[in-house]
């Protein structure tokens, strides 16, 4: 099948929490096969699918379905925790290997990102491994700008590895921002 039928075949929808073992099932093998993640050790079912549900209560928490299995997930949780961020998210995403290169990722960071401006926020930062060639491209054709970077600050997997901040301006010139709204409200 080519890589345009895949993408159109692709379902972008609301988590729900019934699909908490499919994602973590996507997200394990990044715990303990690489260094796309900091995470060291696999989350229990349970502890996962609380995670989902304390993010997805207020943000949005999105995954990818093709023919009845979810092949992909994003979302956004708080940037950091004091007040003045409010209007920024880190954004996360996960896409089962062999459905790299579809178009999904970017189907799910386009859907993530209209919801994040329904609820008010303007900013979008992407915090991802270095050396991690293929995120950092990934970002940077979805419009993501290199903002800042971090070296040797983590250790896994027997080798020293840092952190670059990519930020993606969702909406300008808001002098007097309203309060973010619950993805609930949108």
């Amino acid at each position: 099948m080519s890589m345009t039928n895949i993408a159109d075949l692709v379902t972008i929808r609301p988590v729900r929490l019934e699909d908490a073992r499919e994602i973590l099932d996507i997200y394990a093998p990044y715990i303990t096969d690489s260094l796309v993640t900091f995470e060291t050790e696999v989350p229990t079912l349970e502890e996962f699918t609380n995670r989902i549900s304390e993010i997805s209560s207020f943000f949005p928490y999105l995954v990818a379905e093709y023919e009845g299995k979810v092949v992909g997930y994003a979302y956004a949780h708080s940037f950091r925790e004091r007040a003045a961020y409010d209007w920024s998210v880190e954004t996360s995403i996960y896409v089962l290997p062999e459905y790299h290169r579809f178009s999904i990722g970017r189907h799910l960071y386009e859907k993530l990102e209209a919801l994040l401006v329904k609820q008010g926020i303007t900013c979008a930062i992407a915090c991802i491994t270095y050396p991690n060639p293929d995120s950092i491209t990934f970002h940077e054709k979805v419009g993501y700008t290199m903002c800042g970077k971090i070296l040797k600050c983590a250790f896994k997997l027997g080798q020293w590895c840092g952190i670059v901040f990519m930020e993606k301006i969702l909406a300008d010139d808001i002098d007097s921002p309203k309060e973010p709204v619950s993805i609930h409200s949108v």
